[in-house]
């Protein structure tokens, strides 16, 4: 159990970090150049949902990082 906490606590990190804008940005290039045609309105809703998450995750993880200074 204590290295599942673990490895969803490394992908919380990883998600909240600026670097996730970028693979999601590179991740559309890429679908864009390789399969224009499929990218239709319904795979524009997911990627603005994708990105609309990572700035969620982002936030929430500011917020924790500042509550643990202060308790620190």
């Amino acid at each position: 159990m204590d290295r599942i906490r673990r490895l969803l606590t490394t992908i919380g990190v990883a998600t909240s970090h600026p670097a996730a804008f970028l693979v999601v940005g590179v991740y559309v290039v890429v679908w864009l150049a390789l399969s224009p045609r499929s990218f239709d309105w319904a795979a524009g809703a997911t990627v603005a949902t994708w990105v609309m998450t990572l700035f969620i995750q982002r936030a929430e993880h500011r917020d924790t990082q500042a509550i643990h200074a202060k308790l620190d």
